[in-house]
Order: structure tokens, then C-alpha cells, then sequence
């Protein structure tokens, strides 16, 4: 999130000038070639990085959603969810330790303000890859969503909206 913050607050002062200069259909372009190439591609990686555990249901939830193929009386996305289960544990891919790391997490956690990515920057940096083009997806949104907010009378300030 300060990655992100910190490229929306950069690129604010630019906003209004490739909002006159920039046309809406290349906006939208742009937004989607970069939800495609990285915000996919970034799920694609994990989804090969197991491709026992992670195909196999994607294929089904593929045909269900697609091709129209379902269980009488069972939801769409039980099955994918079982095979997929069913696959990660006899691969190896979940364990009992993993299991118990997972329920170590569910509980009361209140929100504030943790500074740990900072005092180890090594730990946020792998996801630094995915931050940045997140954050201009979203500063691209920010100028659309004015764009079309102007064009139904509705003007508002582009910098402070992107800050």
C-alpha cells in the first residue's frame, strides 16, 4: 500500500494533463493490458509453479463456467474446490504444519499501522513487482472514473482524487 500511495501521489500532479491529452479509449487500453500482463500473468506463475494441484481444478471450473458442464444439485465451484484439495494433499502441497499455520492466523486482529515492512525491506520486495503496476492500474482508473464523472456534469479536482 506505501508503494502504491507513493505512485499515486507522484503521478498526481501529472493527471490532469494526460487527462486533456491522453483520449479515454486509450485509458482504457492501457488500464487493461496492464490488469492482463501483470495481474494475470502474476497469477498464471503461481498457478504453474503446482500445475498437479492448481490445473486440474482450473480446468473444471473452466468447463462449468464455460462450457456449461455441472453436477445436478451441487453448486458450480464445489467440485474444482474438492479436486483441488484432494490433489494438494496427496502431493504433498498441504500439510498438517501448513494447516496449523493457517489456523495460528484466524483471530482478532485489529487494524493499525505496522511498520514491519520497513524494518525488513527484504520481505516486501517480492512484491514490489506486483505494487507498482497495481498502483498505476489504479491512478489510470482514478483519471477514467473523473473523465466519465465530467461527462455526466459531475467535476471534481483530479489531484486530489488521485492523492
Amino acid at each position: 500500500n506505501f508503494v502504491q500511495g507513493v505512485v499515486n501521489i507522484s503521478l498526481s500532479p501529472f493527471g490532469p494533463k494526460i487527462s486533456q491529452c491522453v483520449p479515454m479509449v486509450a485509458l482504457l487500453g492501457s488500464i487493461s493490458s496492464v490488469g492482463i500482463a501483470w495481474l494475470y500473468a502474476n497469477t498464471m506463475m503461481a498457478e504453474f509453479a503446482w500445475p498437479l494441484v492448481t490445473m486440474a481444478p482450473f480446468f473444471l471450473l473452466l468447463s462449468a463456467l464455460l462450457a456449461g458442464v455441472k453436477i445436478p444439485h451441487v453448486p458450480t465451484t464445489v467440485l474444482p474446490v474438492i479436486v483441488g484439495a484432494v490433489l494438494a494433499w496427496i502431493s504433498g502441497r498441504a500439510t498438517w504444519d501448513g494447516v496449523s499455520a493457517a489456523a495460528d492466523e484466524v483471530g482478532w486482529k485489529p487494524a493499525g499501522v505496522h511498520l514491519a515492512p520497513f524494518e525488513d525491506p527484504e520481505k516486501a520486495m517480492p512484491y514490489v513487482g506486483i505494487a507498482i503496476p497495481l498502483a498505476l492500474t489504479v491512478a489510470i482508473g482514478s483519471i477514467q472514473i473523473r473523465a466519465m464523472a465530467a461527462n455526466a456534469g459531475d467535476e471534481f479536482n483530479l489531484c486530489w482524487t488521485m492523492v
